[in-house]
């Protein structure tokens, strides 16, 4: 499991079998109710992540490894190989120094990097936190030299950034692939810009860093087209009412022939459900979203592991499903109230950014 080895995000080990025995009644707590492995939403296009809940019978034969006396198996030792290694890697510099809360709910902090006086054609993008255990997830924007409002951003915003979507390179958690473009998707960053992860810790009780190592690669060419466009799907003016589950359905329509790179979904605790399809111009439609338990804190690298290509005119529907009834843990002991949309912790969110690139003709 790769949250549960050395130097992973999880709070305990769960790589001999001692420590799998020792924790075996927790751990079929969990893999039960099927939060975790964190469940990664599924598409025709093969797995977001590198690891997925157990299936039926891996849960059959797991409670029944217990009840027959949790007897050990045959040795077996896992060298897990790193995924996508590339051969060269630069550092970005952080603005400041940052710290993780001692103590508190979850909660979300910026923090920028500077990027250096030459265009870079970014390949790969890679974040090493300093608090492995606090650090849960991230999302990566870029402010371009001249632009102004990397300065008006908030410092602990709730949850996304308040900025259009065009200006988002992508999403990442632990567990997950290292943000990859392939070459026709490389973004050109600027010389001199800002690059702003939005990150999510959950306090230890203890002081820690909370600064970020970012690794890029530069893969520039002075000739050739290339970028990452942007489609983003959103509602901007919303009310949940109170005992309701509304759904809300957004469509967008490719401008151009391109191939899809990676999706990144917006939306906060009221969001049950998010599934985001393609219908071609003949019909063929496609499954490109779906998770069946949305959940803020385990937002990951939506990037397709296979080339979805999309021509001309091809219609991009996203169904967001809220839940303000009494049987919402977000109601749990309370009487249910309106849900406004807004930026606050306590509003609403249904935003999708689509990332592609056009394809060459």
């Amino acid at each position: 499991m790769p949250c549960h080895g050395a130097g992973g995000s999880g709070p305990f080990p769960l790589e001999t079998y001692e420590q799998v025995r020792d924790r075996s009644e927790l751990v079929r707590f969990q893999v039960l109710g099927k939060t975790m492995p964190p469940p990664a939403p599924f598409s025709d296009q093969g797995f977001f992540s590198h690891f997925t809940p157990l299936n039926d019978e891996q849960l059959v034969k797991y409670q029944l490894w217990i009840r027959q006396g949790k007897q050990k198996g045959d040795q077996y030792t896992w060298n897990p190989k790193p995924f996508g290694m590339p051969v060269e890697w630069e550092t970005l510099k952080q603005i400041g120094q940052e710290h993780v809360k001692d103590d508190g709910p979850r909660y979300w902090k910026v923090i920028k990097y500077q990027l250096p006086n030459e265009p870079i054609r970014l390949s790969e993008l890679r974040l090493t936190p300093s608090a492995k255990k606090a650090f849960r997830s991230a999302t990566i924007a870029y402010f371009d030299k001249s632009d102004a409002r990397v300065d008006q951003l908030p410092k602990e915003p709730a949850s996304v950034l308040p900025i259009p979507g065009e200006l988002i390179l992508g999403s990442w958690a632990p567990g997950y692939k290292d943000i990859k473009f392939r070459n026709e998707a490389t973004p050109v960053l600027s010389p001199g810009g800002t690059l702003v992860v939005l990150a999510q810790f959950q306090p230890s009780g203890k002081p820690e860093s909370a600064d970020l190592k970012v690794d890029y690669k530069n893969l520039f060419l002075a000739k050739g087209r290339y970028g990452l466009k942007n489609l983003t799907l959103s509602k901007d003016h919303f009310e949940i009412p109170a005992g309701e589950a509304p759904i809300f359905d957004l469509e967008t329509i490719m401008p151009e022939d391109g191939t899809l790179v990676s999706l990144i979904p917006e939306a906060r605790f009221y969001c049950a459900k998010i599934t985001v399809s393609a219908i071609t111009p003949d019909n063929k439609e496609i499954l490109l979203f779906d998770t069946q338990r949305w959940d803020p804190y385990w937002i990951g690298n939506y990037q397709f592991g296979k080339e979805i290509k999309l021509p001309k005119g091809t219609r991009i529907l996203a169904k967001f499903q809220y839940n303000n009834d009494d049987k919402c843990a977000m109601n749990e002991g309370r009487t249910p109230e309106p849900i406004f949309s807004g930026l606050g912790i306590e509003k609403e969110v249904c935003r999708l950014h689509i990332k592609y690139s056009a394809d060459l003709k």
